[in-house]
């Protein structure tokens, strides 16, 4: 298997499983993304998938290429992997805020307001608060940012990963 091949494999696997623990906490009632009700577990368990699929994809192709592999190529098996796991997740993410739960925007927005209402702020301040916020709480721009997000999150797992799991070819010196 080469090296694309890894990434796409772990890439997969790594998306369609954080999906999957992000359905069934939400259909158990265990999180609720608006209000961030017990979300840390959903947070907790992603990372934990998302750093299992980028060390396993780098670690298989040093395997593949006999026990050695280069930071670089380390990384950039990583890194296309957590490409796509990012990939999936948008499209999850988009999937969720149509169809699943078409009024999470919404909902998101009313949790701010009644937060910021709680912290004692006034009706003009919670207004101009929403106001800005207001455009980036759009579906478009939570998908852009949940993208960024992921790949920042892949570029900084990708480094870590390959910085451990470098492994330089034993070179014999014949003098």
């Amino acid at each position: 298997m080469n090296q694309k091949n890894h990434a796409l494999v772990y890439g997969l696997i790594g998306g369609l499983l954080t999906v999957v623990v992000s359905l069934i906490l939400y259909l158990a009632g265990m999180t609720d993304p608006a209000s961030g009700k017990s979300n840390w577990l959903g947070s907790i368990l992603s990372i934990a998938i998302f750093v299992w699929a980028l060390f396993t994809a780098i670690r298989k192709q040093r395997e593949d290429q006999g026990g050695a592999i280069s930071f670089g190529e380390a990384f950039k098996v990583g890194f296309v992997a957590s490409l796509i796991i990012a990939l999936i997740g948008v499209v999850y993410m988009w999937v969720f805020m149509n169809f699943i739960d078409p009024d999470f925007i919404d909902q998101v927005k009313q949790a701010a307001m009644e937060q910021m209402a709680a912290q004692g702020q006034s009706d003009e301040q919670i207004e101009q608060s929403m106001e800005m916020a207001g455009k980036m709480m759009t579906g478009p721009m939570m998908l852009v940012w949940s993208f960024v997000g992921s790949l920042v999150m892949g570029v900084i797992v990708s480094l870590i990963g390959a910085a451990v799991l470098k492994k330089e070819a034993q070179t014999s010196l014949d003098a």
